[in-house]
């Protein structure tokens, strides 16, 4: 069952502002299983007024990004989906289908292989953080997982406010970079490893 919390507009705010930058490549990577850029951007649209309405129900969203990826993904799946449905009714007669479906080499992929799952989620956030250094560990569970402010951080670590604000600020652009590139690094050894389990 799903953590819920309840979140301030503000703090939603924060957290779709966070995933912002990602919206370019959340629609090149749409764009492989859409037909057009407009459908790749309506995925990805679809995808954070998803995430605010999820976040507005109370629903912890751990991975914002890895989020936004699996939802954008699996809605350009089911727009073409949808697409291929009506096309199939475009045909004038079952004979003429059947003639254009026969001389065609037609590509079906198995949509259900690439939805990107929560198990692969997971799994890739695991590979993200445990990528990390002992100290970025260290800091990333204390924020992000316990929730606990920067400067009670530092006072935990017994270092300054900024030295930890700049840590953080550090540690923030690694897990961007991270992020960025798990569709190349991770999604795909990510689901690998899901399947073999």
């Amino acid at each position: 069952m799903p953590e819920i919390v309840s979140y301030t507009p503000e703090q939603i705010d924060i957290i779709v502002k966070s995933c912002r930058g990602l919206r370019k490549q959340l629609i090149e990577y749409c764009m492989r299983y859409t037909q057009t850029f407009e459908d790749a951007e309506d995925c990805v649209s679809f995808a954070f007024t998803a995430m605010v309405e999820t976040l507005n129900k109370g629903t912890v969203i751990n991975y914002p990004k890895a989020w936004l990826y699996k939802v954008s993904l699996n809605e350009a799946i089911r727009l073409e989906k949808e697409r291929a449905r009506l096309m199939e009714n475009d045909y004038l007669n079952n004979d003429y289908k059947d003639s254009v479906i026969e001389n065609s080499g037609i590509y079906e992929p198995d949509y259900l292989d690439e939805i990107i799952d929560d198990g692969v989620i997971k799994h890739c956030a695991l590979k993200i953080i445990q990528s990390l250094t002992d100290d970025e560990k260290a800091l990333y569970l204390k924020y992000y997982t316990q929730h606990k402010g920067l400067k009670d951080i530092a006072n935990e670590l017994g270092l300054s406010y900024v030295a930890v604000r700049k840590r953080h600020q550090r540690l923030k652009e690694h897990l961007d970079k991270l992020i960025q590139n798990a569709n190349d690094n991770y999604f795909e050894e990510g689901r690998e490893s899901v399947e073999n389990r």
